[in-house]
């Protein structure tokens, strides 16, 4: 009876062990899948945000690199609009101008969509980029300017 109660107690002992290990293991995948990363450099944990207030949210699959960042910016507003201009602080010394020409009105974005905004920035960027977003706009239909404000911070590609 004692080699069969030793037996039962090795094989929960492995099932132990083999449980902890899959604990760690989707502990650490799910923090890895939460967009914080681990700077190297500074050993910090950085959450990546980007907030716009609305009509526009700005979509977590941004991305950032050395050169500039692209960001997916969506309409939740009850209109389609027009984004004008837009400034992006430690990356752009002057807002970029999206309304080209007096026929363009600048990038149109419908009620619930977005689109991809590319930003080429004045200066290599490195490892973090942080900033400020600013975007004016005009709502279809309308000539008044309007504005929206948030923050980005992404890690560098």
């Amino acid at each position: 009876m004692k080699k069969g109660q030793t037996l039962i107690n090795m094989i929960l002992l492995v099932l132990v062990i083999i449980a902890a290990v899959l604990i760690i293991i989707v502990l650490k995948s799910h923090i890895t899948t939460t967009g914080q990363v681990i700077d190297e450099q500074a050993t910090n944990v950085i959450k990546e945000t980007c907030i716009i207030s609305r009509p526009f949210a700005c979509k977590e699959n941004s991305i950032a690199t050395s050169k500039g960042v692209v960001l997916f910016i969506a309409n939740k507003g009850n209109e389609d609009v027009f984004i004008q201009k837009i400034m992006l602080t430690n990356c752009l010394e002057t807002p970029k101008d999206l309304a080209y020409d007096a026929k363009t009105k600048g990038i149109l974005i419908n009620k619930g969509s977005y689109e991809p905004i590319t930003i080429f920035c004045n200066k290599e960027l490195e490892n973090t980029l942080n900033g400020d977003i600013e975007i004016t706009y005009e709502t279809a239909g309308s000539s008044e300017e309007s504005r929206a404000t948030g923050s980005i911070t992404r890690n560098i590609l």
